[in-house]
């Protein structure tokens, strides 16, 4: 098995570089801030209810972009496997493959195949 093919900790990311985190972060810490001062009567039940939905509002617009800019990011980046796969089998450059593999997008089961290794 291929050294790339195997996931370690050390090439995953840490939690705090995630958009996640941050994410999930924001959305649960500040609702939570914004109560607490609600009760502790230090800002107005008016101001509160606004930021609330102001806040709700928000929160729901940043998740749902993120997740439609991963979902788009991640189908190109497929997509982009896929054209340059079918090109190097149409083609059948090998070449193209060994350039391929050198860059991940290959397993090492299809150089064995088109090479009989």
């Amino acid at each position: 098995m291929n050294t790339k093919e195997i996931i370690t900790n050390e090439n995953v990311p840490a939690a705090y570089t995630t958009a996640e985190f941050w994410v999930t972060l924001i959305s649960t810490i500040v609702p939570n801030l914004i109560t607490i001062l609600a009760i502790m009567k230090i800002v107005p039940e008016e101001i509160v209810s606004t930021l609330s939905a102001a806040l709700v509002a928000l929160i729901g617009g940043l998740i749902t972009a993120f997740v439609a800019f991963k979902y788009i990011s991640s189908r190109s980046h497929l997509k982009e496997k896929i054209m340059d796969i079918n090109l190097a089998r149409e083609c059948n450059q090998k070449q193209h493959l060994l350039i391929l593999h050198e860059k991940g997008l290959v397993k090492n089961d299809m150089i064995r195949k088109v090479f009989n290794i």
